[in-house]
This record gives C-alpha cells, structure tokens and sequence, in this order.
C-alpha cells in the first residue's frame, strides 16, 4: 500500500498486487484468508448473495462509468448490455442519473428494458448500421460509452458513434485485443479513450452502498458447486443473463 499507485488510488496498477483466485487462492470455497486492509464492509442488513457479485463485476463497471466523467441526464452507451456486467452497469448508470443507450444481441432486449435502459439496439447486425442508428437516436452519438462487449466490433464501431467530446471506457477484453480507427475524427472531435480494470477500495464501498440502498439489484441465480461447468458453458456461449453466486449450503 505504499507505493505511487496505491497511494493515489490505483491500487489495481499496483507492481505487487495479488489477486484472488489467480496470484492467491480464490473464493469458490467457503471460507479464504484475506488481509485486514483487502476486507470491505457490507451493511448488516445486505443480502449477501447480493454482495458477492459487486466485489468484482459491480465495482467494475461502477469504476468504468466514473472514468467516463459524466453528468447527470447525459447519455451512456453500453456495449454487452444484456451480460452480468452489463446489468449492473445498466442498473449503476440509471441510479447516477445517465440515460441508457443499451447494445446486445436483440434477444437481450426485453431484459435490458426491464433493468432501466430507455433505448436497446441489436448489436449482431451491420455496422455502419449500427454506428448510424446510435448516432441518429441520440442526436449526435452518446456523451460516453462503457465497452463491455468481448469482440473487436463494437470495440471499433464505439470509437465511431462516440459523441464530439465524449469518453470511450473499454472494460472488456477480446480474444483479438487489438482494434484500428481513424485518428483524424478522433482527435479533431476531443474524444478520449480510456482503460479501466475493477477498482480501488473507496470504489468497492460506493459500489456495495448502491446494493445495500436497494437502488442497484443483481440478476442472479444461486447454484451448487457443482453447477460451476455449466454457468462456464453460458458465458461463452454468449447465453448468461445474471451472475452465478455459488450457495454451499444448496
């Protein structure tokens, strides 16, 4: 905790950072040893089932809507909507007062809806499509957008829609990480990139003080262990719509 990153916040930046589940052992068990300092508190009152996918997928995508620096009734893009991350960030966006332009396959559609977002475009259709309807729909592009969507289009395709002045925050990460746009626009327009990865601790009790106000309510579904296989199989399929939270008492 001493060293130019923790100090000013980036603990995630840290040279001598261990985390669970790759650098220690992880939490698909029931109980694990962490340091005092890497504990966060969560209201009694908290459901903990609740809890447990905010300590990784929640600050995430809370920590990538505070780099977009955006304002209240301002609009956010978010690419893989329909996801476990995307939920959240549906749900984080509308409680900080961004308006949701929400984009994934269109059967996610209903679903994004539902957790609050006021538009929904299928993302799995022609690009420029794509890029022209968000740019036509919000009067000039979204101020930001949160990247969640693990493919190289709509990485690019977000540099293109993007408003005059807006953010681009890129969260998740394809298989084939590297992306190409034009530069001129970019620069002429003063847009901005920026990569975000989970959070510091402050951003761990903002983000549990969203669940414990019951403003933000994780899509979930408790399974045994044994379920773990399965949960894998939808996330590459493409098909999960809620975070798995492991119940050893199922």
């Amino acid at each position: 905790m001493s060293c130019e990153f923790c100090k000013s916040g980036c603990e995630p930046c840290c040279p001598h950072l261990q985390s669970y589940g790759f650098d220690r052992d992880g939490t698909f068990q029931e109980y694990v040893v962490v340091r005092g300092v890497d504990a966060a508190r969560i209201a009694p009152a908290t459901d903990m089932a609740q809890a447990a996918p905010i300590l990784c997928g929640g600050v995430t995508v809370y920590k990538a809507l505070k780099e977009a620096k955006l304002q209240a009734g301002q609009i956010v893009a978010v690419t893989g909507a329909g996801g476990g991350l995307g939920s959240l960030a549906i749900q984080y966006a509308k409680a900080m007062g961004l308006r949701v332009f929400a984009i994934d396959h269109d059967n996610k559609k209903e679903h994004c809806l539902e957790l609050g977002a006021e538009w929904f475009l299928d993302g799995f259709q022609d690009g420029q499509k794509i890029v022209k309807d968000v740019r036509e729909i919000t009067n000039g592009g979204p101020h930001g957008v949160v990247s969640l969507a693990v493919a190289k289009a709509p990485m690019e395709q977000a540099m293109e829609y993007i408003r005059k002045n807006g953010t681009v925050v890129y969260v998740g990460l394809p298989k084939d990480s590297k992306v190409t746009f034009d530069t001129a626009p970019f620069i002429f327009n003063a847009n901005k990139i920026v990569g975000s990865i989970v959070g510091n601790r402050l951003d761990v009790d903002e983000a549990l003080e969203f669940v414990s106000r019951g403003v933000v309510k994780v899509p979930l579904e408790l399974i045994k262990l044994e379920d773990v296989e399965r949960i894998y199989r939808e996330m590459l399929d493409g098909t999960i719509k809620s975070r798995a939270v492991i119940d050893f008492s199922l």
